[in-house]
């Protein structure tokens, strides 16, 4: 197996605290977000009570809320901070008889599932592909998933960054540094953008609001993904045992992927 980037170890294990601000402040919009996906999953005949799988699940914004929605789920997450937090929120939110965390790299499914076992897999934001800097081993997470995936099963690759965005951008020179406010923590990102390499490289520095409008330095860290295009990511797919079947520029339309303008929602189906 790959070795580990060191970037994973820091951001999702190390300094899990830090990107774990980060993903408390998407939960003001999960319970939205996880709607507009059980809209995407009937469209596709994935209905409640079906076996969800999602990777780099983070604490559970998104399985969490599609268990409200009557969806048994599971996720798996390297980070056992994430996955602690994940399970206490599925505990204080009344679903944890209906979602299970798991520690899992996500390169060794098949280790902790049977083949065939869910009906569908989701890798949400940015989640997972990309993540090695290599191909190869995107196939290959792509191979796990399909494995755990029974035969006529669906792979949903969802607000996932996208290469020709990222492209005209850097061509405009609008990749710049910026910052996010956090409810109490301010988030400052500094992107760069390699075309030759297709990667993009990210630095994220914490801080904390303190009086007197000062900021107190939490922490930093960072790290590189590997970006694709459209075709890119269909061959690397195929070449997993997915077949490419539709992309949609966004979840709230559903309107047809259009290239340059927007990130990736992505819908693979089981080769047979």
């Amino acid at each position: 197996m790959n070795r580990q980037p060191r970037w994973i170890e820091e951001a999702f294990i190390e300094k899990a605290d830090l990107f774990l601000k980060v993903l408390e402040w998407q939960w003001e919009r999960a319970e939205e977000e996880a709607k507009l996906i059980a809209n995407l999953l009937r469209k596709y005949g994935i209905k409640d009570e079906a076996k969800l799988l999602e990777v780099g699940c983070g604490n559970g914004r998104i399985l969490i809320n599609l268990a409200k929605l009557g969806y048994r789920t599971w996720g798996v997450d390297i980070s056992p901070k994430l996955i602690n937090d994940g399970i206490k929120k599925a505990r204080e939110r009344g679903v944890e008889g209906k979602v299970e965390f798991v520690i899992c790299d996500v390169r060794e499914l098949s280790k902790f599932f049977k083949r065939g076992f869910f009906d569908a897999v989701l890798a949400v934001w940015t989640s997972i592909i990309g993540y090695y800097l290599n191909d190869d081993v995107d196939v290959r997470v792509l191979k796990e998933c399909r494995y755990v995936t029974k035969d006529g099963g669906h792979l949903f690759v969802l607000n996932t960054v996208n290469r020709d965005v990222l492209t005209l951008r850097h061509s405009l020179r609008c990749i710049f540094p910026s910052f996010e406010e956090l409810d109490d923590v301010v988030l400052v990102e500094k992107p760069t953008f390699d075309p030759l390499t297709s990667t993009i490289s990210n630095k994220w520095t914490f801080y904390k609001k303190a009086a007197n409008k000062d900021l107190k330095y939490l922490g930093e860290f960072e790290f590189k993904l590997r970006v694709y295009s459209l075709h890119e990511l269909i061959n690397i797919a195929k070449r997993a045992g997915w077949k490419y079947v539709a992309s949609y520029t966004d979840l709230t339309t559903l309107r047809d992927f259009v290239p340059s303008l927007s990130g990736f929602n992505l819908v693979f189906e089981t080769l047979t």
